[in-house]
């Protein structure tokens, strides 16, 4: 009802307890379930671990309660908050040190990619591409880290065993990753 979509809305943005997570988590389960969904794939959950946490205990059967979250699923972890908090170079290695690769937990929750962002939107002119805008003739958009820094990070998960999923809309962009 109500709490739950207000709830929702608190865990979107990330002002959420842990406990309240859960709770929303279950709501979903239902949702999810009803509709025949058996597997999810969370992209950027945050603020991570404690999304990580939720699920975890969202999918262990409570003493008081009859619901979990039913299905399976792969939490991503959203490169961009961790970047700003820890430092560009410092989040694989983070991760690495913690035993967070992909397609580690359960048969019920696994960490799944290192979700980036190489560049913004079209619609925004800010995805990078390699001519103008044609409504902006000055503005070619812009990519969110330096090639060099890009290939570092990616290169980092590589040996991590950590998978990465790069969001980019540009040509530029775009080029950017497949160079990484």
């Amino acid at each position: 009802g109500t709490k739950a979509r207000v709830v929702a809305a608190d865990v979107t943005a990330h002002r959420a307890s842990e406990d309240e997570m859960v709770d929303a988590l279950g709501w979903a389960s239902d949702q999810l379930v009803k509709a025949g969904i058996t597997s999810v794939h969370d992209v950027g959950s945050f603020p991570f671990p404690r999304s990580l946490r939720a699920y975890r205990r969202a999918s262990q059967p409570a003493q008081d309660k009859q619901r979990i979250f039913a299905p399976r699923v792969h939490v991503a972890v959203a490169y961009t908050g961790m970047s700003a908090y820890y430092g560009e170079l410092d989040v694989v290695p983070r991760l690495a040190a913690a035993g967070m690769q992909t397609g580690a937990g359960d048969d019920r929750v696994r960490l799944g990619i290192l979700k980036m962002w190489q560049d913004g939107s079209l619609q925004g002119h800010s995805g990078a591409i390699c001519d103008p805008y044609h409504d902006l003739p000055d503005e070619t958009g812009m990519t969110l880290m330096s090639q060099e820094t890009f290939d570092r990070v990616v290169s980092q998960a590589a040996d991590a065993g950590i998978q990465v999923g790069t969001h980019g809309n540009g040509d530029r962009a775009i080029d950017s990753i497949l160079d990484a």
